[in-house]
């Protein structure tokens, strides 16, 4: 079930990411107030909870502290070249970025981000500057796992 979970995810979120986003005609830039400089671009994918859901039991049974002999069984029939322990903290990280609590900044970057033009660039306010900042700290710490050299790294 988490392997289809992570199939869907992967389906929709890849068309907001690199090549894929401007083959897709997402070519638009996410600009600081004032066009000033770039951000690093933030733009919306629909998920399913269910299929977040998946992923975190997943993470939780593969984590567990004796998760039996099965887990080993599973992980080597996988064309993944990333050991158990290590599948287990990324899918934990992915869980948590999908599953990110919706706060006052999340919310002003959702409904500015869905009435945008993926098209068109973006020239952020300074309430939605700061709402993108706090954003990035919470995304850079969860993916870097709170590593105090993270903000130069991402």
């Amino acid at each position: 079930a988490a392997l289809e979970a992570l199939r869907r995810i992967a389906a929709a979120v890849r068309p907001t990411q690199g090549r894929h986003a401007v083959e897709a005609g997402r070519t638009g830039r996410l600009l600081a107030p004032g066009g000033t400089y770039e951000h690093v671009p933030l733009r919306l994918a629909h998920v399913e909870m269910g299929d977040v859901e998946a992923l975190a039991a997943a993470a939780r049974a593969l984590g567990a502290p004796y998760p039996g002999e099965w887990v080993e069984a599973a992980l080597s029939e996988t064309d993944t070249a990333i050991p158990g322990p290590q599948l287990v903290v990324r899918l934990a990280q992915l869980t948590g970025l999908l599953d990110l609590a919706e706060t006052p900044s999340t919310t002003l970057l959702r409904e500015r981000l869905a009435d945008a033009d993926p098209a068109a660039d973006i020239v952020l306010t300074a309430e939605e500057e700061s709402a993108y900042q706090s954003l990035a700290d919470r995304f850079t710490a969860m993916w870097s796992l709170s590593s105090p050299l993270a903000r130069f790294l991402y």
